[in-house]
């Protein structure tokens, strides 16, 4: 399943939106502000981002160009009030690939979505290459030196989360955001499966490669058996 960002600070209207793209078997996570988009995009990957213009703390504008900057690749769909062409010119020459006005028809902004995520995609954004390990979103594959691993899809997104941020903290927060719903957003929850993780690539690649920080989160060594 497609995963949506939805940048919106109207409490109603990304209510609306989320509920209507999950029913589409979309995986969408909300952010109600910049400062909080720019921590989600940091640390996770996405198919679609749907952002508004006007925010709090970062404007949408300026999300696009730090994300295009940082060579983000996933589709921009601009989802906002901003209806001048001179706002229109600025999205698309920041980066955005399609722009919805508001008020706008949910079966408007279905079809955009599918016609974004229907393009096809860069190979090199679906992969992940550190150390020994290699990691394929499309294929939800992993292979360690060439031998596949065999891993839950649990597993998978904490691996890839760690691939993406090699030899830094990522605390107990950033982890929970992977995690189907809060209510399972748990030190104890995470533990158990980080550990199964933590041994499947031990046993193959010989080095406990996932470092503990008790009480803060874990550190990723990809090159430690190097």
């Amino acid at each position: 399943m497609a995963k949506v960002l939805l940048v919106e600070d109207d409490a109603a209207l990304a209510f609306s939106v989320c509920g209507a793209l999950t029913l589409d078997n979309l995986i969408v996570e909300h952010a109600a502000d910049g400062t909080l988009a720019m921590e989600y995009l940091r640390y996770q990957t996405y198919d679609l981002i749907i952002l508004d213009w006007e925010l709090p703390h970062i404007s949408g504008l300026e999300i696009c160009r730090l994300y295009r900057a940082a060579n983000g690749k996933a589709p921009i769909l601009f989802l906002t009030g901003q209806s001048a062409i001179e706002n229109k010119i600025a999205g698309f020459e920041t980066g955005a690939d399609d722009y919805l006005t508001k008020p706008f028809d949910m079966r408007e902004l279905k079809l955009r979505i599918r016609a974004l995520l229907n393009r096809p995609q860069e190979l090199a954004a679906d992969t992940l290459e550190k150390g020994s390990i290699l990691l394929n979103r499309s294929t939800r594959m992993v292979t360690i030196s060439g031998a596949p691993l065999s891993l839950t899809p649990k597993e998978f997104d904490i691996l890839e989360l760690f691939m993406r941020n090699p030899e830094v903290l990522v605390d107990y927060d950033t982890l929970g955001r992977n995690w189907a719903s809060e209510a399972d957003a748990t030190v104890y929850s995470m533990r158990p499966q980080i550990s199964r993780l933590r041994k499947k690539l031990q046993d193959v690649i010989g080095v406990d490669v996932i470092e503990s920080y008790y009480g803060k989160g874990y550190i990723f060594h990809p090159n430690k058996n190097q």
